[in-house]
């Protein structure tokens, strides 16, 4: 909320990233600087648990990882690559799950790029709808070796 015209002191915002999942998200400067609202809204558990309460479920889980490994340029096999989230999931869990659940996610299984993006020929490499699919462990371990052998066309979607 902000203040009222003529109040003594103005409430300042500012644009954060979320140590957990990389998101940018807005809030109070003071908040941060007193330790609060140190994540992102779907991260952060007592809001989480109001917005859409999977904070700690699998999927939760692999929509955070999949969103830090590309945002960390350090990572020298994902955003240290140049693979990317598409802007529809890089903000919104609620748009990933749902996605999700409708394409065949399973508890135990991995979300894999590798495969659709290899078949289109899209270099770097992004996780969206168009590019992802759910496979076993095994079969991304196989992906993964077969992968090192291939170099793919720049292409973008």
């Amino acid at each position: 909320m902000l203040p009222k015209s003529g109040a003594k002191h103005k409430a300042r915002f500012g644009i954060f990233e979320c140590p957990n999942c990389y998101t940018h998200f807005k809030t109070r400067t003071a908040d941060v600087k007193a330790g609060k609202s140190t994540k992102c809204q779907s991260c952060s558990t007592a809001i989480s648990k109001t917005t859409h309460g999977m904070n700690r479920q699998p999927i939760h889980a692999l929509w955070c990882d999949m969103n830090k490994r590309c945002r960390d340029t350090s990572n020298k096999h994902y955003g240290g690559k140049g693979v990317t989230v598409c802007e529809e999931w890089r903000n919104d869990f609620i748009k990933f799950k749902d996605w999700a659940l409708e394409n065949g996610y399973e508890e135990g299984l991995q979300i894999d790029k590798d495969i659709l993006c290899g078949e289109l020929g899209i270099y770097p490499k992004i996780y969206s709808p168009k590019t992802c699919c759910f496979i076993t462990k095994s079969e991304n371990i196989a992906q993964s070796n077969k992968d090192r052998h291939v170099r793919y066309d720049s292409k973008t979607i």
